[in-house]
């Protein structure tokens, strides 16, 4: 996991909360105070404080946010076109579906 994309840690501070704490598990047990005087902060020591300690909700069935919920894609449509067919495209919109000749 990444600190430093944790709500409240900034550019500034992130040594600071890394210094104090050998791993998230002991940074998670930090309060208020603590975190306050790691970061220098008041209120990103609150953001930080409140996501490690919110009560999360698991999505139920058909909320989304886990895995096989995407939308399929319609069979049958390809994305992007072959090498092969998009050559043939591009020779059979010029005249007579040939190349146009050099003249010297």
């Amino acid at each position: 996991m990444q600190v430093a994309k944790l709500p409240g840690v900034t550019s500034r501070n992130v040594f600071g909360l890394l210094n104090r704490a050998s791993d998230l598990r002991e940074l998670v047990d930090f309060g208020e105070d603590e975190l306050e005087e790691a970061m220098g902060s008041r209120e990103n020591a609150l953001l930080l404080h409140k996501a490690l300690h919110q009560r999360v909700k698991a999505p139920t069935e058909g909320e989304g946010g886990g895995t096989g919920n995407k939308p399929k894609r319609q069979q049958g449509g390809k994305r992007f076109k072959s090498a092969a067919a998009a050559a043939g495209a591009s020779a059979s919109s010029n005249s007579g579906g040939h190349a146009p000749k050099k003249t010297k």
